[in-house]
């Protein structure tokens, strides 16, 4: 247990206490700095995607950190630069997800009652 003695604390001085989390969070901080650093440059760098997007994956990174670095890691991206067209034929992506999720909700034309 840490006894404080507070007698010996002259007018004006802050007295802080850092405990063992402080570490923690400082190197949380710098890993997603680091890491937002690395997805930054690496969308600018040669990146076909439209801008939004290279905005979207930085801003999910410096949310995340690490976390965010190993999912734009994980994702589909070209092995080589200038790969891409090659690399999405390849892979038989089709684009966004995003209308095969939403179409289970939505009525289709063919199953509308008439």
């Amino acid at each position: 247990m840490v006894s404080l003695n507070l007698s010996k604390q002259r007018p004006g001085e802050l007295l802080l206490f850092i405990q063992p989390v402080d570490y923690l969070l400082v190197a949380w901080f710098l890993l997603a700095a680091l890491s937002t650093a690395y997805v930054a440059w690496d969308q600018f760098r040669n990146n076909p995607e439209p801008a939004v997007m290279k905005w979207g994956f930085i801003l999910v990174t410096l949310y995340l950190g690490p976390i965010g670095l190993l999912l734009y890691v994980l994702a589909e991206k070209e092995p080589r630069p200038n790969t891409h067209e090659e690399f999405v034929s390849r892979s038989g992506s089709k684009g966004s997800a995003a209308p095969s999720t939403a179409s289970p909700a939505t009525p289709q034309a063919s199953s509308a009652p008439r």
